[in-house]
């Protein structure tokens, strides 16, 4: 399985890549910055020479976020019975040990892995939409349906999982790409 989601990988992203890059390069003031200097530039696709450090670094972001995509859903399929809308029982193992929301994490990784390497104002106005959009629901997920499905089994688990999203190396990952982000908007 992790194979196939590598492959998928390594032929979603540059699509998307490039279809986000032409996008921003047609829509006035898109870009947080702009190269200098262009290694391509035909058909409304530029591309920068730093645009190949964020591009590897949404690369290696969008597998992995894919990767426990697949992860996660296999593990939420476990948890239900054939038609049920909740979950029959509560799920404290594997990426649920360590997060309370791992799908909710890995959705926010997607959508950096997507819109950092296009340098948009308009993309990551969309990722903190969407984080906080991800933010409310795992919120209320918590409050009216984990917590009255699960009662005390749920507080317990809440108490030993204080983590709502991200794993140490989730932080990293994030921590990184805007490290990246602002090395390019202050050396570019």
């Amino acid at each position: 399985m992790k194979i196939l989601k590598v492959l998928e990988s390594l032929v979603l992203y540059p699509i998307f890549f490039l279809l986000l890059n032409m996008l921003g390069n047609t829509i006035p003031n898109w870009l947080l910055f702009t190269p200098k200097i262009f290694l391509y530039d035909q058909h409304q696709i530029r591309l920068g020479s730093f645009d190949i450090v964020l591009f590897l670094y949404g690369l290696v972001l969008f597998t992995r976020g894919m990767i426990a995509l697949a992860q996660i859903t296999k593990e939420n399929h476990q948890a239900r019975e054939k038609g049920a809308t909740n979950p029959t029982r509560l799920l404290t193992e594997g990426k649920y040990e360590s997060v309370r929301h791992p799908m909710y994490a890995t959705f926010i990784l997607l959508y950096v892995s997507l819109f950092i390497p296009t340098r948009s104002i308009y993309g990551l106005l969309i990722c903190l939409v969407q984080c906080m959009l991800l933010y409310f629901n795992a919120r209320y997920e918590d409050k009216k349906v984990l917590k009255p499905l699960f009662q005390k089994t749920y507080e317990q688990y809440c108490q030993q999982t204080k983590k709502l999203f991200f794993t140490i190396s989730d932080k990293l990952f994030l921590v990184t790409g805007f490290a990246i982000l602002a090395i390019g908007f202050f050396c570019n």
